[in-house]
């Protein structure tokens, strides 16, 4: 397998039972239980036409996954994930740039943990925000809270509000999950 940086990933839809439940152990290794959705219920989305769960792949070589969901002219990287035996060979850059080429058209957006107070893991937090920083990323000048849980929003094209991204995030979620997660819990637009 080479790691060239002018490749040419593949994607894969999310529909076999192998690649669901393989992807489903990634997606729990990656992100801790306060972070996450259903995974079922991620994946029910994404059979409608509001998201798209997709599988990375070098030739036959699982490389992680993607979970995006539009609104507008907006794309919003939902999960983002490589696989431990890939990271740190460039794969994540790679899997950002052909998104990047291949939503031109779209403003690009994702949330990471704050990196704005003291942590345990800050300088995880720290790194992962330096990765999308390489990345053509920018940091917008507010953040969000799900769960107790503060995110900052990154970007990458033209900047986007606030508003907007509530406005996504409800698109996506519906009024009632929206109201749960956003409102309910003190989150102001």
């Amino acid at each position: 397998m080479t790691n060239s940086k002018n490749k040419e990933l593949q994607f894969k839809a999310i529909k076999s039972w192998a690649l669901y439940q393989r992807t489903k152990e990634l997606y729990k290794a990656s992100f801790p239980p306060e972070e996450r959705f259903s995974f079922f219920y991620l994946y029910l989305k994404s059979m409608g036409k509001k998201a798209d769960f997709l599988a990375a792949y070098d030739d036959d070589n699982y490389l992680g996954f993607v979970y995006l969901t539009y609104y507008k002219d907006i794309m919003y990287i939902f999960f983002f994930a490589v696989t431990e035996e890939y990271r740190g060979q460039e794969y994540g850059s790679l899997i950002l740039k052909i998104l990047q080429k291949k939503y031109q058209d779209k403003r690009i957006s994702l949330f990471i943990e704050s990196t704005q107070g003291n942590f345990n893991n800050l300088e995880m937090r720290i790194r992962r925000k330096n990765f999308y920083i390489r990345n053509g990323f920018q940091t917008a000048d507010y953040q969000i809270v799900e769960n107790n849980i503060s995110y900052e929003l990154l970007y990458y094209g033209n900047f986007i509000t606030k508003d907007e991204m509530h406005q996504l995030l409800k698109n996506y979620a519906g009024s009632l999950l929206y109201y749960l997660l956003y409102q309910r819990r003190g989150e102001k637009k």
